[in-house]
């Protein structure tokens, strides 16, 4: 396995964004391709930015497991910041040559580095992608930024709960959180009878993963304070109907908002937003997919939907009040 360790601290004269003292844990890492999520778990690695020399800004990649890191100067830096057009996350992002050493087997070498930085609502996320110039090789490392409620955590990990949507309501107050554990982020208070959309009664970690249906917010609430109230249809006809061929191989799919409400569709794991009276444009593998529509107020629709290569498609959504 061919690896390099990760750790990033920004600092403010040099960067233009970011503090120093700022650490990123990776979660996800994979070397051409090969995952290797578990074996970086054990190592506890980060990224941090910091200085060399006084005046030489330096890029350092530590396993703080075993003392051991990788580290070197930064050339060739360029940033920019922009705003993503479906999450509508800020996204900071860092390109520059990297020339590193390795402490545990002195080996140096030049790497193509970049760093985005994914500013959400209630955390940070990065994504690093590490290029071995003279090896060719590439290394995708994924995470979060530390913070006092997460330094020295894991991601939760999210069970397979399927997709058997019903209608429920909490039984009593309630947070409902970011993640399916206790000391997650609460993303809002839901109070006795609330209406909830949940995507299924198998629990993670006994946490159900649901919508509030007044707001439209996505998360998890303890499954001890949901009740069942009844099942939801899952459309299996073709939603998205298909417009023509695509010379390229994955499908393109386009989504049109003609509603007044902004619209959430999430396609398996994936979130997107469109926003009242506008559409977006969105490439998928071809394959079936669960799909989970919402807009705050409205029971959301479920379905399934299947994409096949080479193809486009196109879904007009509206909100029809009765």
């Amino acid at each position: 396995m061919k690896y390099i360790l990760f750790l990033l601290l920004f600092s403010v004269s040099n960067l233009s964004f970011g503090q120093v003292g700022e650490v990123f844990k990776i979660v996800k890492f994979s070397s051409d391709g090969a995952n290797y999520d578990a074996y970086i778990s054990s190592k506890d690695a980060i990224y941090t930015f910091d200085f060399c020399n006084d005046n030489d800004l330096c890029f350092k990649n530590i396993w703080r497991a075993t003392n051991s890191s990788s580290y070197g100067i930064v050339k060739s830096l360029q940033r920019k910041e922009y705003k993503d057009t479906q999450t509508f996350d800020n996204i900071q992002e860092l390109r520059f040559i990297w020339s590193f050493q390795n402490t545990y087997d002195n080996k140096t070498g030049d790497a193509s580095v970049t760093f985005k930085k994914i500013i959400k609502n209630y955390r940070t996320d990065f994504i690093c992608k590490i290029s071995v110039l003279s090896e060719n090789y590439e290394i995708v490392a994924e995470g979060y930024q530390e913070t006092k409620d997460y330094e020295k955590k894991e991601t939760t990990v999210v069970n397979d709960i399927g997709f058997s949507p019903f209608l429920g309501e909490t039984n009593n107050s309630v947070n409902l959180r970011n993640e399916p554990n206790v000391s997650s982020v609460v993303a809002k208070q839901l109070y006795r009878s609330n209406k909830l959309y949940v995507f299924s009664n198998n629990d993670s970690n006994g946490f159900l993963k649901v919508i509030d249906i007044e707001t439209g917010t996505i998360g998890w609430v303890s499954k001890n304070y949901v009740t069942y109230i009844k099942k939801l249809e899952i459309n299996r006809n073709d939603v998205f109907q298909k417009t023509g061929n695509s010379d390229n191989y994955n499908p393109e799919v386009e989504v049109k908002n003609t509603s007044s409400h902004k619209i959430t569709l999430i396609v398996d794991q994936e979130v997107y937003t469109i926003n009242p009276y506008s559409s977006i444009s969105i490439s998928v593998s071809p394959k079936s997919y669960n799909y989970v529509a919402s807009a705050s107020g409205v029971i959301p629709i479920s379905g399934v939907q299947n994409f096949a290569n080479n193809s486009r498609y196109s879904w007009v959504f509206s909100v029809v009040r009765r």
